[in-house]
């Protein structure tokens, strides 16, 4: 982006004659349909397979396409007014887009900042969860969540009844796991550590025949990518 910069700026003082404008605007036109068809192509695979690699691809390919949209309309008005340093106006333009969409990846990579085909997934494993929830799974909380790449790595607590042995607590989190594995494959990596529930879990815990029980179930709490990522045990709130 530099260098296309650099050069824009050189020649709008010294404005090029620009040669064959028609087969330019036609070879990048077919650039720009292949971009798109290509991009659409690998989102819909990426969204199908849960692969935030090829949704991503995907993306960035048709947002190659309304650049490369610009730049035709750039030809195109060079073609019918004559004016040449129209395209230097153009290449700087776009120049300067290159540079603000280069950093915004490297920033992203950098950090493991989510986007929102991110959360879409997460939305959809919290989705899938309590669609499957079983009843010694009382809350899920503490989620912590850390971009690899194309991959999520989810860190979380899940409250099972207290008297449970590890055995059948870690049971009870290779389920949770498994449900989560049966959906997203590899594309989400979660780790869940077992806490045991407090007096206060009783009034969100639907499991029947409790021989702990505290007190009577009020109603089972849905799971949210918000309530899930609190550094808190779910409760019922009182007045």
């Amino acid at each position: 982006s530099g260098l296309i910069l650099y050069e824009s700026i050189h020649y709008l003082g010294v404005p090029r004659t620009l040669h064959q404008l028609d087969f330019g605007i036609a070879l990048i036109g077919v650039t720009a349909l292949l971009n798109f068809i290509m991009g659409s192509v690998c989102v819909r695979a990426g969204r199908k397979s849960n692969s935030l690699a090829l949704v991503a691809s995907g993306k960035h390919l048709i947002s190659d396409t309304w650049s490369t949209l610009g730049i035709i309309a750039g030809l195109v008005l060079i073609a019918l007014t004559g004016i040449q340093w129209i395209d230097s106006i153009v290449a700087m333009v776009f120049g300067v887009i290159i540079f603000v969409t280069g950093y915004k990846i490297l920033r992203s990579s950098l950090a493991g900042i989510m986007d929102e085909s991110d959360r879409e997934l997460l939305a959809k494993m919290v989705s899938r969860l309590n669609q499957h929830r079983e009843e010694n799974w009382i809350d899920l909380h503490n989620t912590r969540i850390i971009k690899f790449g194309s991959v999520l790595h989810l860190d979380a607590h899940l409250t099972v009844p207290w008297y449970l042995n590890v055995h059948e607590a870690h049971n009870e989190i290779d389920r949770l796991a498994g449900r989560v594995r049966e959906e997203f494959g590899e594309t989400l990596e979660l780790y869940v550590h077992s806490d045991g529930c407090l007096d206060f879990s009783c009034k969100i815990c639907s499991k029947s025949g409790c021989p702990a029980r505290q007190s009577p179930f009020e109603k089972r709490i849905e799971w949210t990518v918000q309530n899930i990522s609190q550094n808190q045990k779910h409760r019922i709130s009182t007045p």
